[in-house]
Formats: C-alpha cells, sequence, structure tokens
C-alpha cells in the first residue's frame, strides 16, 4: 500500500522520546490483539480520531498517566509493557509520508551508529480507515453481540450509564472470549440513531472526561457521582455505604441497598472505595461568579439535584435535596 509513497525525515519536536516510546508500546498492544485505532479511541471514550492523532508522531497529542489503568484493563498487561522502564541504547529516526487522500504514513527505523538506518517493521504507523476490521482471535459474531445489546437494555442494563470499557469487559465476561469493539459500537448505534424510543443516549463524564451510555428516559435527569466506602451489611440483598460532598463541603452518607446503587455485584470481599452513580432530578443550575482576594472572578456551576426520584435515595439525616457542582453531576 505504501510502495510509491515518498518518505522524507521529519523532526520530532510534539513529544519526547521517552513519550514516542510508550506510543510505540501501546501501538504493539493494540496491534498484537488486532484492534483498530477507532475501536481503541471508542473503549477510551474518546472522539472517533483521537487514536490516530495520537499515533501521529508530528502530532501534539499524547496519553496522560490517569489513562495508563485505563489502558492497562483493555490490554489486560502489566504497566512496564506500557511505560518504558528505560530508553534503548539504539537511536531512531522518524520518516513521513502523505498519501493522495492525505491520510499520514510513518516509517520508524534504528541505527547503533547513526550511518546505517533499518526499517522497523514492527512499527508501520498509518491512519486507519474507521470500519477497519484487523484480525483477532474470537468466534464472537456481530449477531451474537447485537442479541447480547438487545437483552442488556431490556434488562435495564443501561439504566446505571455504563462506559465503552465496562460494555467491552462485560461482553468478554459474558461469552467467555474476546469481542470485537466495532461489534458493540455497531450494535449500540441501532438505539443511538433512532429517532424515537427505545434509545440508548451517548453522554459526557465531566470529571473523567470520557463518554457513556444511558437509557434515554433518564436523559432529563442526572446522574450524582458518589464514592462508595463500604459493604455493611449481608441481609438481603446487601447493603453498602456512599458518600459524597455538597458545594459547602458538607460529606453527606447514604446506606442503602447494592441493587439501588449499582447493577454490579458487591459484597464484604470486593474492593473498596470504588465509584457509583446513582439517578436523580436535576431540579436547577445555576452560575456563581466569586471573587477571589486577589480580586479575581471565579466561576462556580452548581446543580440542585433530587434524589428522590427515581429511586427514593436519602441521606443519614433524611435529606434528598443537595447542591453539588457540575462535575459531580452526570447529564
Amino acid at each position: 500500500m505504501t510502495m510509491n509513497l515518498t518518505f522524507e525525515v521529519i523532526k520530532i519536536l510534539s513529544m519526547s522520546e521517552f513519550e514516542l516510546f510508550k506510543m510505540f508500546n501501546v501501538f504493539k498492544l493494540r496491534k498484537g490483539i488486532g484492534m483498530s485505532q477507532f475501536e481503541f479511541a471508542f473503549l477510551l471514550g474518546q472522539r472517533d480520531f483521537y487514536i490516530r492523532d495520537y499515533e501521529r508522531p508530528d502530532h501534539t497529542l499524547i496519553l496522560g498517566h490517569g489513562e495508563n489503568n485505563t489502558i492497562r484493563s483493555i490490554y489486560d498487561c502489566r504497566l512496564d509493557e506500557i511505560v518504558p522502564v528505560s530508553l534503548p541504547k539504539y537511536a531512531i529516526r522518524i520518516l513521513r509520508a502523505i498519501g493522495e487522500n492525505g491520510n499520514k504514513h510513518f516509517k520508524v527505523q534504528r541505527s547503533y551508529d547513526n550511518k546505517i538506518w533499518k526499517d522497523d517493521f514492527d512499527l508501520a504507523l498509518g491512519d486507519e480507515q474507521k470500519e477497519l476490521g484487523l484480525p483477532i482471535n474470537s468466534d464472537v459474531t456481530q449477531e451474537n453481540v447485537q442479541d447480547w445489546i438487545n437483552s442488556a437494555y431490556q434488562s435495564g442494563y443501561f439504566n446505571i450509564p455504563k462506559s465503552a470499557l465496562q460494555i467491552f469487559q462485560d461482553s468478554k465476561n459474558f461469552f467467555k472470549d474476546y469481542v470485537r469493539p466495532l461489534f458493540i459500537i455497531n450494535a449500540l448505534q441501532t438505539y443511538t440513531k433512532k429517532k424515537k424510543a427505545p434509545r440508548i443516549v451517548k453522554l459526557r463524564d465531566k470529571l473523567n472526561d470520557y463518554d457513556i451510555f444511558a437509557n434515554e428516559q433518564f436523559t432529563n435527569m442526572g446522574f450524582l457521582r458518589i464514592k462508595v466506602t463500604d459493604y455493611i451489611s449481608n441481609d438481603f440483598p446487601g447493603f453498602a455505604r456512599c458518600e459524597f460532598t455538597d458545594i459547602d463541603g458538607g460529606l453527606h452518607i447514604i446506606e442503602d441497598k447494592v441493587p439501588v446503587l449499582t447493577d454490579q455485584f458487591w459484597d464484604e470481599n470486593t474492593t473498596y472505595p470504588r465509584w457509583a452513580l446513582i439517578p436523580g432530578k436535576i431540579l436547577e443550575r445555576r452560575t456563581e461568579i466569586l471573587t477571589t482576594k486577589a480580586g479575581k472572578e471565579k466561576k462556580r456551576n452548581i446543580i440542585k439535584i433530587s434524589l428522590e426520584k427515581p429511586w427514593d435515595i436519602y441521606d443519614t439525616s433524611e435529606e434528598t435535596v443537595f447542591e453539588v457542582f457540575d462535575v459531580d453531576v452526570v447529564g
């Protein structure tokens, strides 16, 4: 495909050599499992061409430290398989070519003496088409995944927002096999692209900065982020303790049934703390402008939310209406 392209050496000013080799590691993990750029971006909860830009050595985008654990979850790998422990003793250079359609192609070459340069054929970087299906080791079909998404929707799975990574992991657990993320994307689109119910909508988790998917009936509501601190009782069906803070720093404690707080399985052996989202009705949104001691204006985006509906959730003081910052509410 790249035989007739003219490659030229480019200077890499957009990222350090350390970040460059981290990108190489992540690229090899992606290709090794048969995941496309588009699929990887979906699992990170980012825009379609997020990984395409990341894998362009002449682009400024890098994956931050906060995304390392997400990458580990996607590829089931160790941290040292992502982040270089040390830099190699050979030199590298990057060559770039631009195809007729504007797509970029890159070659990575290495040298031990800065005289003889050899192509690293494991690092054939370049822009991919969105619908690219790389070879994978799996028997799960598009029809299998569509049936699973349909069943999940009917059972209320999307009544609590789900990240793409959560859907991916839950589907793998169900099928006991690798699931091509493109199949999940296609299955979700049978709901997200509908104009009438039943629909799934895509929301943005502002605090974590990734997309999540939820049943449309909750789009006029919000989901309050809570920190689950303890499992407190095995009385059926199990009870957990959670907490969150309001705009004045007041701590609120919620003690409720596990099925009310999550559709995941929690018990005394679950690792805590963990985070969850609970639905409530947004009563008000407002912006307050404060003046600091230095004379600067500071904005606070505030949401008043009631947890009385749909699931009658209240804190240990029997309060159901709270004012919290907008980053703590999804929706």
